[in-house]
């Protein structure tokens, strides 16, 4: 299984899911790995999954596009001279899918992050056919930012493997919430408390590779 993490916006929880996932599958007896292609402002996110990961390939292998400025890809990578191509991203990507039966792909920001003044995000995800799982921080405004995600993400002809709920403490979940996801696009939905915190629970959509998406 290969799923991309991506977000309704940056500061969600993709890593902290990303990191938690890895973890469950590998503790399963599965050979999985949590890439992050591109992170800009430092490596931090990509070093936890490089330790979720068990440390089974180079940092340089997992995370091969990194830049200092905590900016978007496209203009931290132009500010350092550089340019990020499409295809080496998937390229990189690719060479770690071989070796692999489960990988976590973690995204950057949000769906529509620019990686360079040509692509965005999502143009990688569609070359790499994989389902998407979407992360939403339950802040003020997270059904809007949802749902401009869930809907760029099916105008992309992506498929999506299932909707995160990353519960905010002092706003949370209301079922009515719930409710207008699931009616509106009929996606699997899964609640997370306190990334970290409290014991992982996998969502059932995660665990079987045949379940379904949009």
């Amino acid at each position: 299984m290969t799923v991309f993490i991506t977000g309704t916006d940056t500061g969600v929880g993709k890593t902290a899911f990303s990191y938690e996932l890895v973890k469950y599958w590998r503790e399963k007896g599965y050979n999985a790995i949590g890439l992050k292609p591109i992170s800009t402002g430092g490596r931090e996110d990509a070093i936890r999954l490089w330790e979720a990961s068990d440390r089974r390939t180079s940092l340089d292998n997992l995370n091969p596009f990194y830049f200092s400025e905590p900016m978007a890809p496209a203009i931290a990578a132009e500010l350092e001279g550089k340019f990020i191509h499409l295809m080496d991203v998937q390229k990189a990507i690719a060479h770690m899918m071989e070796s692999f039966s489960h990988v976590v792909i973690e995204g950057i920001g949000g769906w529509l992050t620019p990686i360079s003044r040509k692509w965005l995000l999502r143009d990688l995800v569609q070359i790499l056919h994989c389902s998407v799982v979407i992360v939403a921080h339950t802040r003020l405004g997270y059904l809007n930012h949802t749902f401009l995600t869930i809907e760029n993400i099916l105008a992309a002809d992506v498929s999506i493997k299932g909707l995160v709920l990353n519960q905010y403490a002092s706003l949370g979940v209301v079922p009515m919430a719930i409710e207008l996801i699931e009616t509106r696009y009929k996606i699997p939905i899964a609640l997370i408390d306190d990334f970290g915190k409290s014991p992982f629970r996998c969502p059932q959509w995660l665990e079987d590779a045949s379940s379904n998406s949009l």
